[in-house]
């Protein structure tokens, strides 16, 4: 899928973040350690104020290529083994 349609589903583009597209993560979705790779970087804001809040990467999952899943960044795990 191209970034235009990408942005078209998810908003514009981060201009910073953590992670990058195409970086495979590890993170928790319903209590269960994921893993996945970053196909976009959604930048997000505030419907109310419009102060940017964190960033939102859509990830392909591995257990299932067909249907993305939105990852926050608190979310993702650096260590998983804590």
């Amino acid at each position: 899928m191209t970034n235009y349609k990408l942005e078209a589903l998810y908003g514009p583009a981060a201009h910073y973040s953590e992670h990058m597209c195409g970086d495979v993560i590890i993170y928790l979705q319903e209590d269960l350690l994921q893993q996945g790779t970053i196909l976009f970087v959604a930048a997000r804001e505030s419907l109310l104020d419009k102060d940017a809040l964190s960033p939102q990467y859509v990830v392909l999952p591995v257990y299932n290529d067909r249907f993305t899943e939105s990852v926050f960044p608190a979310n993702i795990v650096n260590d998983p083994d804590v």
